[in-house]
């Protein structure tokens, strides 16, 4: 129900009296508008009430109570309310009771981490790992899940003992033939990508992994983390990993002997988005800002991998992977992609005009001027290089 404003209509928001702050304690919680207040108790009352009418009933499988069960406990974490008991009936139970016990207790946990209100008796982490491990599992999606939540809970409390309990289950778990099922693949593989990436991210904060020697293990994780967002049809997804590849290898791009042993997982990676890319044929005009921000990311791993292709003389190679990404990005080429295409263009002895007046209509006359300074520079023909100088200075005098 929706409160009533005072010119008589009805408000679509619950309005808090002042800000959300984190309690712990009988009356602790968000101050909140009544008729909200009288809503979600109702929401309490009628969970409660259907859970104890599903007890016993086997056709109502897991995940419908589980999502019945989130349902009562966030609903108990809005209203201040402590959870007396891990379930809304204990007295009562049947064969999902202690998975749901399970459920209830990671949910507490996990919400316990927002800025509401901080459930009294939660169960420890430790404890909460212990009730996961001995439930059985009807639905293995759901176990996934339950074990990736904690592995993200684990990691944000920077327990790697707890992580590597979590991620040892993932690994156990994701061979199961129920989650290659066709109904559980794409929710499964999302789940799996953030295993990877866990583990990835646990291989970077435990210890100190300051050579790219030691952080190419996180990189091959995060690399995996990407295919299997791939599987999942999730560039979104994929995109969120990649920013966190581009910043473990970012203190490494300076230094030629480095960056050369990143170029396999980058080829990879810009494979895997490429394929998954929403966007190909897209002009930029019709992108929001935030796949813009998505396209600048892999326009600047695109220039990591040109750089080391520079680095290697593989003129041939380099063009191929710039045609390609010249393909796989929106309208117009990204500015990064044309100036590397360029060199490479120039390398082998092929004119960088067309590229050239690309940059020409898009970036400023001062790196325009540099870039034709750089084509001069690496230009083994002598009239090539006279043009481009020319051309440089004439920009500059500009």
């Amino acid at each position: 129900r929706s409160s009533p404003t005072k010119s008589g209509k009805k408000s679509a928001t619950p309005v808090p009296k002042g800000k959300p702050v984190k309690k712990d304690g009988k009356d602790a919680g968000l101050s909140l508008d009544p008729l909200l207040v009288e809503d979600i108790t109702k929401a309490v009352q009628i969970s409660e009430t259907v859970y104890h009418h599903i007890i016993g009933n086997s056709s109502v499988g897991l995940q419908k109570r589980k999502a019945l069960l989130c349902l009562w406990v966030k609903c108990r974490q809005v209203l201040g309310q402590p959870l007396k008991t891990l379930l809304p009936d204990e007295e009562n139970t049947d064969a999902f009771s202690v998975a749901c016990k399970s459920i209830v207790a990671v949910e507490m946990n996990h919400l316990n981490n927002n800025n509401y209100y901080i459930f009294p008796n939660t169960p420890t982490m430790q404890d909460t790992l212990k009730m996961v491990e001995t439930s059985e599992w009807s639905d293995k999606l759901i176990e996934l899940e339950i074990w990736t939540k904690l592995a993200t809970m684990s990691l944000k409390l920077s327990n790697k003992e707890l992580v590597d309990t979590c991620c040892g289950k993932i690994t156990q778990l994701k061979e199961h033939p129920d989650l290659k099922k066709q109904d559980s693949k794409l929710t499964a593989n999302k789940l799996l990508c953030y295993h990877n990436l866990i583990l990835g991210k646990s291989e970077l904060t435990f210890g100190n992994k300051a050579t790219i020697e030691e952080r190419l293990p996180a990189l091959a994780l995060f690399s995996d983390a990407i295919i299997s967002a791939e599987i999942a049809n999730d560039y979104k997804l994929a995109m969120d990993v990649v920013q966190h590849f581009w910043n473990a290898i970012l203190p490494h791009l300076s230094k030629k002997h480095e960056r050369g042993q990143m170029k396999e997982e980058l080829c990879k990676i810009l494979t895997v988005v490429a394929n998954l890319a929403p966007d190909k044929n897209q002009k930029l005009l019709e992108i929001s800002l935030e796949h813009k921000k998505r396209i600048d990311l892999r326009s600047h791993l695109y220039s990591a991998l040109f750089i080391i292709y520079l680095d290697e003389k593989d003129w041939t190679s380099g063009l191929e992977q710039a045609e390609k990404a010249a393909l796989s990005m929106p309208r117009p080429t990204h500015q990064l992609i044309l100036k590397y295409r360029a060199l490479f263009k120039v390398n082998l002895g092929i004119s960088p005009n067309g590229d050239m007046a690309k940059l020409e209509r898009m970036g400023s006359e001062d790196s325009v001027s540099e870039m034709w300074h750089r084509v001069a520079m690496t230009s083994c023909n002598k009239e090539e290089q006279l043009n481009a100088l020319q051309q440089s200075i004439m920009l500059l005098q500009n």
